[in-house]
């Protein structure tokens, strides 16, 4: 019987790669066990919380492909080089079939549709003004044709309420 308590003590003293694992996961699994159902009845509280909470109000889609179509139309119009008249396509994006096609509200749909084919086309046909390196000639008439792609927009989003109208001053210097 003494030998027992010595080869014990040994084995304490120079434990084997397999005993430092088998402490090391008796200690994980008493660990987990007093925290995990704390941590797991947390989570659940937690996720029944957010569930019954109600939803913050969200802007629809459309209404930030809007700004994006503005930002890139005056963008075109105020190119001073190729890369900035072809900064994006109006063909593929947020205006790719697929992606308009996902827009809940037909009339903001049809509204974006429009001016993305309008603002594709005013982009293709006056190309060969903006070829250059050196600058960019954009004819008036193309800005014409932007603005008027914008107005599509303005209208549309203006009658949803979602745009402030534009001031005088505001007007003036669009």
């Amino acid at each position: 019987m003494p030998e027992i308590p010595a080869r014990f003590r040994q084995t304490l003293r120079n434990p084997s790669m397999v005993q430092i694992i088998a402490v090391a996961a008796l200690v994980l699994v008493v660990i987990g066990a007093v925290i995990g159902p704390h941590v797991v009845r947390q989570t659940t509280e937690s996720l029944r919380e957010l569930r019954e909470r109600e939803p913050i109000f969200a802007p629809p889609i459309e209404v930030s492909i809007n700004p994006w179509l503005q930002l890139q139309a005056r963008r075109m119009m105020n190119a001073t080089r190729p890369h900035e008249w072809r900064a994006v396509s109006f063909a593929y994006g947020p205006c790719f079939p697929e992606n308009t096609a996902q827009l809940p509200n037909e009339q903001y749909r049809d509204a974006i549709i429009e001016a993305c084919a309008l603002l594709d086309g005013i982009q293709t046909r006056y190309a060969a003004d903006c070829v250059t390196v050196d600058g960019c000639a954009i004819p008036e008439q193309a800005r014409v044709e932007i603005r008027g792609a914008l107005d599509v927009l303005d209208e549309v989003f203006l009658q949803a309420g979602l745009v402030e109208p534009y001031t005088r001053t505001e007007e003036e210097n669009r």
